[in-house]
């Protein structure tokens, strides 16, 4: 087995002080509320120059809305139309929670 030299330690601990260095304006910036987070950039205007853009996931979510063009169908066309895009959208939407709920 390898020993692990004092080489090894300084390249680690020179990494994880780089990382800090660098994401420091984005820990500073997501630890405060949202409040403090508006008058925080006020203060700093290139803050987001420096700051991380966190995605839809990390962000909380997102809202989707779907619109059907029904204006050239008729009555029992998008009554049709409406039940076949509610079941597709539940078919492809369903698994997908059903996955997050047994892991």
């Amino acid at each position: 087995m390898k020993k692990t030299g004092p080489i090894h330690l300084i390249v680690i601990l020179l990494v994880v002080g780089l990382a800090t260095y660098f994401l420091w304006d984005s820990i500073v910036y997501y630890s405060k509320s949202r409040q403090e987070r508006t008058e925080y950039v006020e203060t700093h205007p290139n803050l987001f120059k420096r700051v991380i853009n966190l995605g839809l996931d990390l962000q909380g979510g997102m809202r989707l809305v779907l619109e059907i063009d029904r204006s050239d169908l008729s009555e029992d066309a998008q009554k049709d139309v409406l039940d076949r895009a509610f079941t597709i959208i539940q078919n492809r939407v369903d698994p997908v929670f059903d996955s997050i709920n047994t892991s």
